[in-house]
């Protein structure tokens, strides 16, 4: 941060292109690294905290080229290079070929720790069996050298003042996790004084390591992660309330009465501010997404709402139409703020990984809300004869069509990039293909279990139970091509090349 005159944030924003929180802002970090440990860090005794502020000094000269170092004791420094000279040794440390803590060596530098001010502590919710725990560095622009971003895993970076920064958040311009917009939200608020910034943002539960209760990445989508009887890797599945005044709650799946007790208990704090839920609806059949849609029906006497091949199945009040649009009031009928606007859900349906997914759609604001026809977490299994890849491809198809940002799945966290994602999706199962019809030529004649260890040999043996339901796909959808033919029927059918 710097005072320009004012309080300015230097944030970046991650590649569209990227997996994990693909188009959204962020500021510079990354992960601890075994390098870490060998970098000398001035004024940190206790070397685990010397560690972590290597890594985030690290990371600061890889993402922007601001290097956080002082002249070692007693090291005559030559001085650090500007312009060019620096662009290479960041792309030197990038690629490896320079080790971190040699580049300070040679320049007679250490890592400055104490230019470094706590900033709080942040774990992940349950979205991710992965998760993060990740330390908050305030740290001053140390002058010289301007921020820069290399295009590639960033996009992009810009100083910004915090109150702009939200204003734009607020707009649906851009998206933040949690730890970002807390953040920025708590300096727009913070005195001047450096020690009352690195105060403010450490002034909420969460930055201090406790439960993050609430998720919502841009504004009017509030993610819960509620845990569920799924499947690996996922443990939780993703809850959805969606408006900023009149509500949709999406995909209540967990069966445990506790952790409803906890959607609950958020419901009532949304509907403090003025969010009340009108509707429930479900994505599909499997049982983790709508597990506790009638209890949530009991609790706030709303209707349940369904695809029509599964609405008398689960008693639902009404069965969704395709195309139908459900209007939801925004949060006043004043007009003039992003909220005050109402939101137009439409219920597409996208067969492909069940007969009956729906996907959710908020055209104005970019929402995508996917169900597990898209996962955060894995690759997303088709299994039939309910699971039909033709389906599925058509269905991914159309969605890279519309206009939208961020894309939420059941499981895992949110992305931006949609349409590279959904791409890329496309891309892989394609490839997939490609291997399954390679198989096939190369075998003559053979069965699933023989295409099985040759077709997912980059898949862990312990996922093939969930590969060979995908890899029936695959033959089943080249069967429908007249690509490939079959002797016999279920798992001992013979699969050739046509």
């Amino acid at each position: 941060m710097r005072y320009a005159p004012e309080l300015q944030v230097y944030w970046i924003e991650r590649s569209p292109a990227l997996a994990y929180l693909g188009g959204f802002h962020a500021f510079p970090g990354g992960r601890v690294g075994p390098e870490d440990s060998e970098v000398a860090v001035a004024g940190v005794d206790d070397p685990a905290e010397a560690r972590k502020r290597a890594a985030a000094a690290r990371e600061l000269f890889e993402e922007i080229g601001v290097l956080l170092a002082k002249p070692g004791a007693g090291a005559a420094s030559p001085g650090f290079p500007e312009g060019e000279r620096r662009l290479e040794l960041r792309a030197d440390v990038l690629d490896g070929s320079l080790d971190f803590a040699a580049m300070l060596a040679g320049y007679g530098l250490e890592v400055d720790g104490e230019a470094m001010i706590a900033a709080g502590r942040w774990i992940s919710p349950p979205f991710t069996p992965r998760g993060f725990d990740t330390v908050f560095y305030l740290v001053q622009w140390p002058g010289g050298e301007e921020p820069r971003v290399v295009p590639g895993e960033l996009s992009r970076g810009e100083w910004v003042e915090p109150a702009e920064a939200m204003a734009r958040w607020r707009r649906g311009e851009v998206l933040l996790a949690t730890p970002s917009k807390v953040g920025m939200a708590e300096l727009a608020r913070a005195e001047d004084k450096l020690g009352a910034v690195a105060k403010a943002l450490m002034s909420s539960p969460e930055s201090q390591g406790g439960d993050v209760e609430r998720v919502e990445v841009t504004p009017g989508v509030v993610m819960v992660p509620l845990p569920s009887t799924t499947i690996p890797p996922a443990t939780h599945t993703n809850a959805y309330v969606v408006g900023e005044g009149e509500c949709l709650l999406i995909d209540p799946g967990a069966d445990d009465p506790a952790a409803l007790d906890q959607l609950s208990t958020l419901l009532e704090r949304l509907g403090q501010e003025g969010r009340r839920v009108v509707a429930i609806a479900v994505t599909h059949h499997h049982r983790d997404h709508h597990a506790g849609a009638a209890e949530m029906r009991r609790r706030l006497g709303v209707p349940l709402l369904a695809h029509p091949l599964l609405a008398k199945e689960i008693e639902a009040d009404r069965a969704l139409v395709e195309g139908e649009v459900i209007e939801l009031a925004g949060g006043d009928q004043a007009g003039d703020q992003p909220g005050d606007r109402p939101w137009r859900v439409r219920a597409l349906f996208t067969p492909g990984h069940t007969r009956d997914s729906v996907t959710f759609h908020e055209e104005d604001r970019g929402v995508l809300l996917v169900g597990d026809l898209v996962s955060g977490l894995s690759t997303v299994v088709i299994d039939p004869p309910d699971g039909d890849l033709a389906a599925y491809m058509s269905s991914l198809a159309r969605l890279a069509e519309l206009p939208a940002r961020v894309l939420f799945p059941g499981h895992g966290p949110p992305t931006g990039g949609v349409r590279q994602r959904l791409l890329a999706l496309i891309e892989h199962r394609r490839e997939r293909e490609r291997r399954v019809i390679d198989a096939l030529n190369a075998a003559g004649r053979a069965r699933i279990d023989d295409l099985l260890p040759v077709v997912y040999s980059d898949v862990p043996e312990a996922q093939w139970k969930w590969a060979r339901r995908s890899l029936l796909a695959h033959l089943l959808g080249l069967e429908g091509r007249a690509v490939a033919k079959r002797d016999g029927e279920g798992e001992s059918a013979v699969w050739s090349a046509v």
